[in-house]
């Protein structure tokens, strides 16, 4: 709540995790994790404050809007189209297409914070889980999703996860689905850091991986953030048509967005301070991780070395200068 108070708050709070990333304590990943997690968190704080959306049915389960500390907000499940409208802008469904916007026309996402994993999604076998428990013991996909939904918690998926890095659980709010465990879909977000295009890699996200094997017959969301990517900022999503022959298609909105610009996040115009902030962050992935700084920090003396021994001269060894 505090973050949103006053313009200043966010900006200066960015501010303060960048130099934390500066001098390592804080790890921002190998392909845009920690800046893909700020951004479409931020996204969701700002959407389901916007005045217009209280009296819309954009949010659900809202019951009071006198001011924004009469209820959790953060807590609060947002239709998954005007969330997405926000996100990429008016033209989006548009580009999506009108079957795509349908097959979400009940669904809604809520996530508050994020969870990191240390296993892959679905192991392939039993032998996978370091404990020797049987899949058995294992929520299967709709369980582990659902009680997410429930935790408002977003997922950040093990660095070895294949295909996808992040997932949103996706409730469908459809009475005739049946009880809360048939209504489970989910966004899977993957992230690219690198300064080429990877859209052609759009179209190998699936659900039905071994290590995810999150089979559902509600349609889900493939996203491909490539937010390092300049020049060219570029925005496309698909919604293929259904194919009996592949249970995939036509169940599946890809959506491709790529650089860090107001072009592909039109939401990001009225935050100027906040976005150079987020590009100051993003800047740092193409240089060498900064954790060697905070690890020739705490281990003093460790080596003759000057990083381990001249501690006060860290910024200067490590700048160049």
């Amino acid at each position: 709540m505090l973050l949103h108070e006053l313009p200043r708050q966010l900006p200066d709070a960015l501010s303060v995790l960048q130099s934390r990333i500066g001098s390592g304590m804080v790890e921002i990943g190998q392909s845009g994790e920690l800046i893909s997690r700020l951004l479409l968190l931020l996204a969701k704080d700002l959407f389901i404050r916007l005045p217009v959306n209280h009296s819309r049915n954009v949010i659900r389960g809202v019951l009071c809007f006198e001011n924004e500390h009469s209820e959790l907000l953060d807590c609060k499940d947002v239709s998954v189209i005007d969330f997405l409208e926000y996100l990429f802008g008016t033209a989006f469904w548009s580009e999506a297409g009108e079957e795509a916007e349908t097959a979400f026309e009940d669904a809604y996402i809520n996530f508050s914070h994020w969870i990191s994993m240390e296993e892959f999604i679905s192991p392939p076998d039993a032998s996978d889980f370091e404990d020797g428990t049987s899949a058995s013991a294992r929520c299967d996909a709709q369980e582990w999703t659902l009680r997410h939904w429930h935790r408002t918690s977003a997922v950040q998926c093990c660095p070895l996860q294949p295909l996808v890095d992040k997932m949103i659980p996706i409730y469908f709010d459809d009475p005739d689905l049946g009880p809360d465990l048939k209504r489970m879909s989910q966004i899977f977000i993957s992230d690219k850091a690198g300064k080429n295009s990877n859209i052609g890699d759009r179209g190998y996200n699936t659900r039905t991986h071994d290590t995810i094997q999150c089979q559902s017959d509600l349609p889900y969301i493939a996203l491909l953030l490539d937010l390092n990517r300049d020049p060219g900022p570029q925005l496309s999503a698909t919604y293929p048509k259904r194919d009996p022959s592949d249970p995939e298609t036509g169940r599946c909105l890809r959506i491709y967005a790529s650089g860090m610009s107001n072009t592909t996040f039109p939401f990001l115009r009225r935050h100027p301070d906040a976005v150079e902030r987020l590009r100051g962050i993003l800047s740092r992935q193409n240089e060498a991780p900064s954790q060697t700084t905070l690890q020739a920090l705490v281990r003093f003396g460790s080596t003759a070395r000057l990083r381990n021994l001249q501690w006060e001269a860290q910024e200067e060894l490590y700048s160049g200068n």
